[in-house]
C-alpha cells in the first residue's frame, strides 16, 4: 500500500471531506469513554461559580477551560496485587 500522494495544490484541510483525520473517530470514542468514566466515578460535581467560561473560535469551536468542583471519593482498586 502506498499512502503518499503528490500535492496538486497547496491547502490546509484538517477535518472535512476526504481530508478528515484518520484518528478522528478513535479520538472521539476515547473522549466519550473518558467522560463516561469520570461521570461514573465523580457523580456529584458542579461548575465553579467564580469562573467565567471563555469560548473561542479558531479552526474549531470550543471552550478554553471549564473548572468543576467535587468532593474526592474513595480510590477504586486497580486489581493489581500490592507488593509489601
Amino acid at each position: 500500500m502506498r499512502f503518499h500522494r503528490e500535492q496538486t495544490k497547496p491547502h490546509l484541510a484538517f477535518g472535512l471531506g476526504t481530508h478528515r483525520r484518520i484518528g478522528l473517530h478513535l479520538a472521539r470514542l476515547e473522549l466519550h469513554i473518558a467522560f463516561r468514566e469520570l461521570r461514573r466515578r465523580i457523580s456529584a460535581f458542579r461548575l465553579d461559580p467564580s469562573q467565567t467560561i471563555d469560548e473561542y473560535l479558531g479552526f474549531t469551536w470550543g471552550l478554553g477551560n471549564v473548572r468543576l468542583l467535587f468532593e474526592p471519593g474513595l480510590r477504586e482498586s486497580t486489581g493489581s496485587a500490592q507488593v509489601a
